[in-house]
Formats: C-alpha cells, sequence, structure tokens
C-alpha cells in the first residue's frame, strides 16, 4: 500500500470538533421493481397502479376471467412436460388438479386473492426462490415476470411463455459454489418441497407433490399478472417498468453513490447499511470520497446475502489504516448473551484512533448496525458494543453508532422494538441519541421511512392503497434510523437532518419513497455532534499537551497490518 503522509492534528481540535455524522440504510435492490408505492413524476405510473389496484379489487365478470382462458390447457400440457422430464413426482396428482381445480378458478377473486394459496406459499415460495438469481459474474438473471427486474417486454402471454419455460427448465446459470467456484443450475433445480411442518396450512398431499404444484402456481400468477397488465395498460406498462428499473436497480448503485459524493462528501463520518460488494467496490472508486475519506469494511465482505455495513471516516480526524476492527469481538457477546446470532454483514465495528497528537487522545469506537426486522436484536448489540468499549484500555473510547434500529412508533414489548423503549434503553446504558427522546415522544414527526406496498406483488394482504398509504397500518412510515452516542462524551448541536429527496436536509413528509432520484426506502440522517466539556468527561483522560506531538505522521501502513488484525480499510 505504500506511505502516506498525513498532519497531525492538535489535541484541541478534535475535542473542540464539532462532527457532521451521517447514517444511512442504503438499501439492498429490490427484485420487484413495482413492490412499493413510489414517488414517480410520471402521470402513467400513478394511472397504471391505480388501474391495478381497481382491476384486482372490483374486478368486472369479464376481467374476472376462468384461469384456463388465460394459462391454457395447452400451455398446462407444456409444464407438465417440462416438469416429467426433471423426474419430479406428483405430476399426474398436479393434472388432476389443474384439471379439477386450478384451471376452473377465476383469476382475481378464485386466485390472486385466495388467502390459502398465500398460508402455503405455493406462488410466493417460488418467485421468491426464481425471482432473481444471483450469478457468479455478480450479474444476475431474472425471471421472465412483471414482478421482477426481466427488462424485455412481454406483450403477450405466447411471448412471456417462450421466455418462461426456457427460463425455468433449459437455461443453465453459472452461480456461486459452495466453499468457492461455481456451478451450472437451472433455476427449476432451486425449487424444493414445501415443509408441513413450517408451514401447517398445507395438507400431506399437496407436500408431497409441492414440488410441480408450485411451479405450477408461479406459472399461473405470472401468467395472469402478463394479461392484467397488457389489459389495462397496454402501450405504456412496459415503459414504466423500465424507468422503475433504471433507477431502482440499474442505476441504482450510481445515484445513491452521486448523493453521497454531492450532499455528504463534508461529513465527518458515515455509516452505511445494506451495502452489497459492488457498491463497496464503486465507493472505492469514486474519486471525490476516497480523497476525503478512509473506507472501513469488513476483512470478510459478505457476498451471499450482499447486505453489508460500512463505514466512512474522515481524512482530516481519524487515522483509518490503524483501524482495528471488532466486529467478530461484538457478535460474540451477542451470542453469549443468549440472543439470535447476528446474520453476516449486518454490522461492522472498529476502533479508530484519531489523528490527535499525543499517546492518551481516546480512540473512536465507530459501529454501523442494520437490525432485523423486528428491532429485537438492537439492545442486545447496544450492550455488546457497551460490554467491548468498557473493556477497552484506557481512556475510554469515544462512542460514535449509526444504525437502521428498526424501530416502531408503536413496539409490541418482546416482539417488536418500540422508540420508547428504545431510548430508555439508550439512557439506561449512559447513552443517547441523535432525536433526544422527540422520536419515542412524537414519532409519527421523525419517521426515516414511508413504504407501503402495491397491488403488484404477491402478498396482496399487505396491499395498500395510495390515497391511503400514509395512515394504513401495512404502511411501513417510522423513525428506524439513529445516532447513538455517549451522553457525556456528546450531544447535539441542533436537530437532525432528513432527506429523501437527495438533497441534504430536504425531506418531504408526504411522499413515499423510494423515488426515481432517491432510490432508497429509509431516509438520510444527519445529525452534528458537539463534544461535552466538562470535568466529569475529562477525568478519566489525562491532558495531553498540545506539543506533543509536531510536524507530520508518515503511517507506515505495511507493518502495521502485520503487527495485529486490522479492519480493511481502502485508504
Amino acid at each position: 500500500m505504500g506511505e502516506a503522509v498525513t498532519r497531525c492534528v492538535n489535541s484541541s481540535e478534535v475535542s473542540h470538533h464539532e462532527f457532521v455524522c451521517v447514517t444511512w440504510n442504503v438499501a439492498a435492490i429490490n427484485n420487484n421493481p413495482f413492490e412499493y408505492w413510489v414517488t414517480h413524476d410520471n402521470a402513467a405510473y400513478l394511472r397504471l397502479m391505480e388501474d391495478v389496484q381497481t382491476f384486482i379489487d372490483k374486478p368486472t365478470q369479464e376481467q374476472d376471467l376462468e384461469v384456463g382462458a388465460v394459462f391454457s390447457d395447452a400451455l398446462f400440457e407444456e409444464l407438465a412436460e417440462a416438469m416429467v422430464a426433471e423426474g419430479w413426482s406428483g405430476v399426474d396428482e398436479t393434472r388432476q388438479r389443474w384439471k379439477a381445480d386450478f384451471s376452473r378458478r377465476a383469476i382475481i377473486s378464485g386466485f390472486l386473492k385466495d388467502k390459502q394459496l398465500g398460508t402455503k406459499r405455493l406462488a410466493s415460495m417460488p418467485d421468491r426462490l426464481t425471482n432473481t438469481v444471483n450469478l457468479a459474474s455478480g450479474a444476475v438473471a431474472c425471471r421472465p415476470t412483471i414482478i421482477s427486474n426481466y427488462t424485455a417486454p412481454l406483450p403477450n402471454i405466447a411471448t412471456w411463455w417462450t421466455a418462461w419455460k426456457a427460463f425455468m427448465f433449459e437455461d443453465k446459470l453459472e452461480v456461486p459454489a459452495k466453499g468457492g467456484g461455481s456451478r451450472l443450475l437451472r433455476p427449476c433445480d432451486l425449487l424444493s418441497p414445501i415443509s408441513k411442518a413450517k408451514y401447517p396450512a398445507i395438507t400431506d398431499e399437496e407436500e408431497a407433490i409441492s414440488v410441480p404444484l408450485q411451479s405450477l402456481c408461479c406459472a399461473i400468477f405470472d401468467a395472469i399478472l402478463v394479461h392484467m397488465l397488457n389489459t389495462v395498460a397496454t402501450d405504456t406498462w412496459h415503459d414504466v417498468k423500465a424507468d422503475l428499473c433504471a433507477a431502482l436497480s440499474t442505476n441504482k448503485s450510481d445515484i445513491t453513490l452521486n448523493i453521497l459524493e454531492e450532499q455528504y462528501a463534508d461529513a465527518d463520518v458515515i455509516f452505511l447499511q445494506e451495502c452489497a460488494s459492488t457498491f463497496a467496490d464503486a465507493v472505492a472508486k469514486s474519486q471525490t470520497l476516497t480523497a476525503k475519506f478512509h473506507m472501513l469494511l469488513p476483512a470478510a465482505i459478505d457476498t451471499k446475502r450482499d447486505q453489508n455495513s460500512l463505514v466512512l471516516a474522515s481524512r482530516r480526524i481519524f487515522r483509518g489504516s490503524d483501524a482495528e476492527e471488532v466486529t467478530g469481538v461484538v457478535a460474540a457477546k451477542v451470542a453469549e448473551a443468549g440472543s439470535f446470532a447476528l446474520s453476516p454483514g449486518d454490522l461492522f465495528a472498529a476502533m479508530v484512533p484519531s489523528l490527535e497528537s499525543g499517546e492518551c487522545a481516546a480512540p473512536f469506537l465507530l459501529a454501523s448496525f442494520h437490525g432485523d426486522t423486528d428491532g429485537l436484536l438492537t439492545v442486545p448489540v447496544i450492550d455488546a458494543l457497551c460490554a467491548v468499549r468498557e473493556s477497552h484500555r484506557q481512556p475510554l473510547p469515544r462512542l460514535l453508532f449509526g444504525l437502521d434500529a428498526n424501530t416502531y412508533c408503536v413496539g409490541v414489548a418482546g416482539k417488536k422494538l418500540g422508540t420508547a423503549e428504545f431510548f430508555e434503553a439508550c439512557t439506561a446504558r449512559g447513552l443517547s441519541e441523535c432525536w433526544s427522546g422527540n422520536a419515542a415522544q412524537a414519532p409519527y414527526e421523525c419517521c426515516t421511512t414511508f413504504n407501503a406496498r402495491t397491488f403488484l406483488q404477491p402478498q396482496l394482504n399487505k396491499a395498500v392503497s395510495r390515497s391511503a398509504a400514509r395512515a394504513d397500518p401495512n404502511t411501513d412510515r417510522n423513525p428506524k434510523d439513529y445516532i447513538v452516542f455517549d451522553a457525556k462524551q456528546f450531544e447535539p448541536a441542533s436537530p437532525p437532518e432528513r432527506d429523501n429527496t437527495g438533497v441534504r436536509g430536504r425531506f418531504d413528509s408526504t411522499a413515499p419513497f423510494p423515488t426515481l432520484r432517491f432510490p432508497s426506502d429509509h431516509a438520510a440522517l444527519l445529525s452534528v455532534l458537539r463534544p461535552v466539556q466538562t470535568a466529569a468527561a475529562n477525568a478519566k483522560r489525562p491532558n495531553a499537551s498540545k506539543n506533543s506531538c509536531s510536524g507530520c505522521r508518515v503511517e507506515k501502513r505495511q507493518s502495521e497490518l502485520a503487527k495485529r488484525s486490522m479492519v480493511c480499510c481502502i485508504a
């Protein structure tokens, strides 16, 4: 890596410095571009989504056709032939169910709205497994369906069926293999039996034939969506989808990177969550960001889930090349406490020294975390961070922790973390957070998410109309994002700023997001923190002479890395 020359910072410069901290869950790419309501400038988008909602909510008799009129007997027989060729058992029984039941169902009232199909996972399970397949090259292969990032036109059932059957049963995809390397598979190989033990709604007979039954239900589901969109918006739906795919998938990394470069490059520390490995690579190649930040990321970045937490630490403040990763130590303490294990990539933590002069300057404990859906791991992670911090040699490290805590306006004890419970947990541990308790007292005024499911996704019981999105209980509108710190070390200099527009400090509370210009379902959150100058805060820290180090320090990165296990730092 060579040598780098960095100016030594006087102790008083950092101890009086106001820290601009940003936390942002940039969000993993959504495999279904239509899943959530998007704030869109194109009137064709809103018209399409409203027409789909009406089609499903209140279909006319002419619209609510029999399944056999959309997915014909001839197509079923082609599917059956392909399933027999796979050697799947239960194809004859599946044919019987097709003739006696599925082919005769109404496409909306009898199929899409059948709650039992949802409970049994007969359509949603194969969609989850085959919607988007990650390839060994880093690219993806998408199932030909309305609800994936498949971008080729699907103007009719015939075009869709040719592409769908080839994808599921013929295309050999090179995917990552366990233990390294790659292997070839076809998407149909990903289907596996649905267990009655896990999904008790499924019958014993259905469990026995669940692989061909899933294939049939997935084909019917996709065929209905192709039919529906070509009925309500023949000439416009594909262009609308192309715009969504470009913003939320193809160009998502570039748009996100541009927001960081143009709006937040002057921050002192940026905490990022749900970063794909390709996004981390893009950050490392950004001249703007690498000139101003050390990129701190796990030594073993996770590429399977591909949702990684990382930290950008300012070169003006931090000695990134000497950062020491403590993610594993924190995760071990979470496990020791009896909590569920952390998912790979969700947490990153490191002890990072500053450029202050003197040996007695306290290092920083910088941590970035993406909580589980119900926020149940958030407090255990805080406890583990506190334990690691307390066990560190004196002086006590300065804690800065950016996180998607997955807190909710209304919590459920032991089941879902509420904002009030989170605030109380922080306070009880001597910590504070950037909202200063306002997220607990007035949570709906501090929301950092506003996303609601549309009617173009498999879980129709969670669908929300656009007009009712703000108040519907199925809408995720909660204050989930925080910057946490030691109340004896820092205090907010001002209320935090939110951004869901791609412009720093500009937040539209009426608009669901992501949008075409802001491709994340979490707002970026900025807080300015100033050090607390009190006798109590300074008591544990011996005074350092202003002149204890002068001139420049040459960082011997190669030798330092050889001395002890360090965090991976793109310096």
